[in-house]
């Protein structure tokens, strides 16, 4: 699939590959029916008796009829498109609610119930379940970080950012050559990460290389991984499903339900 900048008329039009207009037996088709026409409007010209006469201008009304429906509904699927995109953002962030809300919970419950019974290693299973409950706090932090980085360096995005500093054979592409090709742009570039302080809020400004808040900071290992990783988005999710699945065993909370987290 080919990647490029739509804002970048003249480069999109004159790229030859991918493109059907640049084919011979369009261009040689094109040629004839340029010809024919520019041979009948002579002949118009030069009042020949057989030469066509139009006494209507229909044929234009019906082509201006089906370009303004084209346009409608063009414009009708991409706000459909976006506003799909919307949804399934709203539908990723519930979903993230609902994992850790549900993991806090059975968390909590299981402290408690250790608390209330006691016994011999429950202090180990305890400090054992405090330590999961932060690192879920870190995890699911880093995962939000991590999902709006990516959303903000989408194909669109960097396709536009191509077009004002990259060379011309660059600004058309295929998709492959942007998920392993150089890293123009800076996209595949690990961002920036704060950790949070007590009254400040996350910035909305949008900027390319963004800064993001986050619980805790990454150690220096998962942050090697996360720079060299192709999918951090995922990388993190495998975390926290480690994680969950480390405190399986410990929790109060029968199997079937923790399965709904």
């Amino acid at each position: 699939m080919l990647l490029y900048c739509n804002k970048s008329f003249w480069r999109v039009a004159l790229e030859h590959k991918g493109s059907i207009v640049y084919r011979w037996p369009n261009i040689i088709a094109g040629l004839v029916i340029s010809a024919i026409t520019l041979g009948l409007e002579y002949t118009r010209l030069l009042d020949v008796t057989w030469a066509p006469d139009l006494p209507h201008h229909f044929g234009m009304h019906a082509l201006g009829v089906i370009v303004a429906f084209a346009v409608v509904f063009r414009t009708n699927l991409g706000w459909q498109r976006y506003w799909e995109a919307i949804t399934q953002l709203h539908f990723m962030y519930s979903k993230f609610a609902d994992a850790y809300t549900q993991f806090v919970a059975f968390a909590q419950v299981t402290l408690n119930v250790l608390k209330a019974k006691g016994g011999e290693g429950a202090p180990q299973k305890i400090d054992k379940v405090r330590r999961a409950l932060d690192e879920m706090d870190k995890n699911f932090s880093l995962l939000s970080a991590m999902a709006a980085d990516r959303l903000s360096h989408g194909d669109t995005m960097r396709m536009e950012r191509r077009a004002s500093m990259a060379s011309w054979t660059q600004q058309i592409i295929l998709r492959r050559e942007l998920r392993h090709g150089p890293d123009i742009t800076g996209a595949r570039k690990l961002p920036k990460l704060r950790e949070r302080e007590l009254g400040v809020e996350q910035s909305l400004a949008y900027g390319w290389e963004g800064e993001y808040l986050v619980t805790t900071c990454p150690t220096p290992r998962e942050i090697e991984l996360l720079t060299v990783s192709s999918d951090r988005v995922s990388t993190v999710m495998f975390w926290i499903l480690r994680d969950m699945a480390a405190l399986a065993n410990d929790m109060c909370i029968p199997p079937p339900i923790q399965s709904r987290m």
